[in-house]
């Protein structure tokens, strides 16, 4: 059940990004109280502050077409400061301001968060912004910013758009809905199947269920019979996050990792104490491009495995088109410097971690990974035509 949740939520996320990609917040359901108002949409609360304490913050309904807003605006009391400030970190992208009194004013942007962006001047002619159209600030990794006006002002804003930082989709085998037979079981989740192998022919291998908590696992497992071997096998190339690994006799044992494709990537080691990884939680692997995988067991063993994290399959954050067929991202793995060639016209390069966070973000195809802790990590590649991920390790 859990393993279908957490797939469900990063499924309705990550269609919910490809679909719009962004979230526009309008104040059309927004609550003011005070100096502040807060508004949630797409998962995503942001608090609007007025910055003279005392001066209050309100909700103008059906204002739709006053200074190129569109239905409800939000608009500070006499001020010279708002700050807008975010649940979560996102990707600022425009934002319409207007000056409630219809003064000449200028506006400045900037972020709070000491990134050392220039912040964004805006001047606007008899209350409105150029044009009466929204600025565009592109901000990466935003969680708070602040909107100064060069004079007491009535700020007003409408049109917030942002988007929502996405960790990339995971794909998890939980062996809920796999099928043994013999040496071997299969389990296909989203459009990915992995066949898990006893290397002891005629041991057997068992889905073990609702055994939810034992050394860390979460309901059903996948445990070998008798053996110092289990492989497993994927039906196309995935990458390969993480797996819990447990011995189901309860012994101190040694389970080594390798990847069976002569990538020459050193193998994992991991000491199970009392049949229990370390801290009882996955091992990290971070391997791209697997096709299969080995675990050997010092003596033998009932080896035993659960939550194979991987990404791959109809959910794979990496969908080719011809425009990005030839974009070459080297070295990989990295140590130093990473390069990434044959992209035109290209805008900004994202980095994000393996747990969906930002850790820094480029307008440059050469990218500094010196100071990236090793793991996986994931390009965000922008241009004028959309948007490719590649995947990297760091050494």
């Amino acid at each position: 059940m859990k393993k279908n949740t957490i797939l469900l939520t990063v499924l309705v996320l990550t269609m919910s990004v490809l679909v719009s990609g962004q979230t526009n917040f309008g104040w059309e359901t927004a609550v003011a109280s005070g100096d502040t108002t807060t508004e949630t949409i797409d998962g995503i609360t942001v608090t609007t502050t007025n910055g003279n304490n005392g001066a209050g913050i309100s909700i103008p309904t059906n204002w739709g077409g006053w200074q190129g807003s569109t239905d409800n605006v939000v608009r500070a009391g006499t001020t010279t400061m708002v700050t807008f400030t975010f649940d979560q970190s996102v990707d600022v992208n425009s934002i319409l301001p207007m000056d409630g009194s219809g003064s000449d004013v200028n506006f400045t942007f900037t972020r709070v968060d000491g990134s050392g962006i220039s912040p964004v001047n805006v001047s606007l002619t008899g209350g409105g912004a150029p044009g009466l159209a929204s600025i565009d600030l592109n901000w990466t990794g935003v969680t708070s910013f602040t909107v100064m006006a060069s004079s007491s002002s009535l700020m007003a804003f409408d049109n917030l758009s942002v988007s929502a930082i996405t960790p990339p989709p995971v794909t998890l085998f939980g062996w809920e809905t796999a099928v043994a037979s013999g040496d071997t079981t299969t389990e296909t989740i989203d459009g990915v199947t992995v066949t898990t192998t006893n290397g002891n022919n005629g041991a057997g291998i068992s889905i073990p269920t609702n055994w939810g908590g034992w050394q860390g696992s979460t309901d059903n497992v996948v445990r070998a019979g008798t053996t110092t071997m289990v492989t497993f096998t994927f039906d196309q190339s995935v990458d390969v996050n993480s797996i819990l690994p447990m011995d189901g006799s309860g012994s101190d044992v040694n389970f080594t990792f390798t990847r069976v494709d002569g990538s020459g990537i050193s193998p994992v080691n991991v000491s199970l104490t009392g049949g229990g990884a370390p801290g009882l939680a996955s091992i990290d692997l971070n391997w791209t491009g697997v096709t299969s995988f080995t675990v050997m067991a010092s003596s033998s063993s009932l080896m035993a495995f659960d939550n194979l994290s991987i990404n791959g399959g109809r959910l794979s954050v990496e969908r080719a088109s011809s425009k990005f067929q030839n974009v070459q991202v080297f070295p990989n793995p990295v140590e130093n410097t990473l390069y990434v060639k044959n992209i035109s016209d290209l805008k900004y390069i994202k980095v994000y971690n393996n747990l969906g966070q930002l850790v820094l973000m480029s307008k440059k195809d050469t990218i500094d990974a010196s100071h990236l802790s090793i793991g996986m990590y994931f390009l965000q590649i922008h241009d004028s035509q959309g948007v490719e991920v590649k995947r990297v390790i760091k050494k």
